[in-house]
């Protein structure tokens, strides 16, 4: 059963003289802010830069608003640290700082609502299960450790479900991440592949070895590669314009050579799984005419990566020959040997980068402890669950993932009876995404990431949207017993 909570109603008198107080407070603000910048460039320059940056990311926030700040947050999240000497933290915090600015502007200037479902019980209920965990269960000797980046990716959930639920908002928004992944993959990594040398924030550092683009490494690359692929195919089915169609396109099959490019060896799987999904779900009249395509475009591109793939693979089940399957082989012996210890309730989130040197089982080890000096993650996410959540964690992970696919199930079909494709297109996309995390946690820890916390914003967003859809055309509320929208 769903519910539907409406925050900030906004209605009549009320809601002008909330913005009027707010514009009113905000430009008492800003008055002040100039008065001051002058006041102490006179007194000591060096406040000067600061008062300016800060004038400049409020005006920003005030009329850029959550989507711009979004899209440049976005940026961050590639696993680049954006930073800079004359700044006291990274601009990554600074643009999380901005987007939360910003959507406190925008909780006034309009109504948002958010519908409550069984899946966003169980996806909020594992958050604060992990959160309370962690306070619980922080290491000693290590300092304040806590996780407190899983905090703001519940509100950027929240910004997506409570903001987004208008089909041009969407749109704009998916189109700044596509933009964002331009800047930060796909650019980067073309000019890679053409001058053959590794590009960063600072200039090229030598010859190359994997392509990254400017994201921290390949795996993370191949990752939100695929990750905007589905999203961008969607607004090319939704675009009318012809440049916006082969500009989408053309975004589309550069990231599908990009993230083949970088050899890793479960980006073809994980490709090809989200490609059945989402044709198999789209609703396009050609989309038939795309199968023979994407057949021709993958022989065309075998001879290039197939002989590199299959060396690789070729490795695969011998950890010997291959440091990536050994040093997950060690971390999964560690992994183990924790979840012995603290099988209920885990060892808490992300603490196996503060824990993993205890004990080492000695005659078990091939390289990790050669990586003394580094933080290690588990890697494995499922085993990465298991062993930082416990029993109980994984319980709840296995609800979330049981309640999302029932929840995607059911709107997906309610979807089908709407005229416009929009939403039975996005929730394909929406279902396709889901794949690759399912996929990738084999290989990779991608619960707690900006994207997939994304991912449910925009689930919860898209579940609103169609659900009012449904009522503006049928008349009606979907519930669990409305045989029209399950039919």
């Amino acid at each position: 059963m769903d519910s539907t909570t409406e925050i900030q109603q906004g209605k009549g008198p009320g809601r002008v003289l909330l913005l009027g107080e707010m514009y009113l407070l905000l430009a008492g603000l800003f008055c002040a802010a100039i008065y001051g910048m002058f006041f102490l460039a006179v007194e000591s320059p060096i406040f000067l830069f600061p008062i300016i940056g800060a004038l400049a990311g409020l005006a920003l926030a005030f009329f850029g608003g959550t989507t711009l700040c979004f899209t440049l947050y976005f940026l961050s999240t590639f696993g680049t640290t954006l930073a800079f000497p004359f700044l006291p933290i990274s601009l990554n915090r600074l643009l999380a700082v901005l987007l939360f600015l910003a959507w406190c502007i925008d909780l006034a200037r309009r109504r948002q609502s958010i519908h409550i479902s069984v899946c966003m019980v169980s996806f909020f209920a594992i958050q604060v299960y992990i959160l309370i965990a962690a306070a619980i269960l922080m290491p000693s000797g290590v300092g304040f450790v806590y996780p407190i980046e899983s905090i703001f990716y519940l509100l950027l959930a929240m910004i997506i479900a409570l903001g987004y639920q208008a089909k041009r908002d969407q749109m704009i928004l998916i189109g700044g991440f596509i933009v964002s992944t331009l800047v930060m993959v796909g650019i980067p990594g073309l000019i890679e592949v053409v001058t053959r040398q590794d590009l960063t924030l600072t200039g090229f550092k030598g010859p190359l070895r994997r392509l990254d683009g400017l994201s921290v490494n390949a795996i993370v690359f191949a990752f939100a590669a695929l990750y905007a692929i589905p999203l961008a195919f969607t607004l090319f089915i939704a675009a009318r314009s012809t440049i916006s169609r082969a500009f989408l396109l053309g975004t589309v099959l550069l990231l599908v050579m990009l993230s083949l490019a970088t050899l890793n060896r479960q980006t073809p799987i994980v490709l090809g799984t989200m490609g059945i999904v989402y044709i198999a779900l789209v609703r396009w009249p050609y989309k038939r005419f795309f199968v023979i395509p994407i057949i021709v475009g993958g022989l065309l591109v075998a001879p290039f990566v197939g002989g590199k793939l299959v060396e690789r693979l070729s490795t695969a089940t011998d950890a010997m020959r291959d440091p990536s399957l050994a040093v997950r082989s060690d971390k999964a012996v560690l992994a183990v040997q924790f979840f012995q210890q603290s099988p209920w309730f885990g060892i808490g989130h992300d603490y196996f980068q503060y824990r993993w040197r205890e004990d080492l089982p000695k005659g078990n080890m091939l390289i990790v402890p050669y990586l003394w000096e580094q933080y290690q993650y588990i890697d494995l996410g499922y085993l990465q669950v298991l062993t930082e959540y416990g029993i109980v964690g994984m319980a709840l992970f296995l609800i979330l993932m049981a309640a999302t696919l029932v929840h995607m199930i059911k709107y997906y079909r309610v979807s089908l009876t709407l005229d416009d494709p929009w939403y039975t297109n996005l929730m394909a996309a929406l279902m396709a995404l889901f794949v690759q995390f399912l996929v990738t946690m084999l290989v990779m820890d991608s619960f707690i990431t900006t994207r997939t916390f994304i991912l449910y914003g925009f689930l919860f967003a898209i579940s609103g949207s169609i659900r009012s859809e449904f009522a503006r055309q049928h008349g009606n509320l979907i519930t669990g017993t409305d045989k029209k929208a399950q039919q």
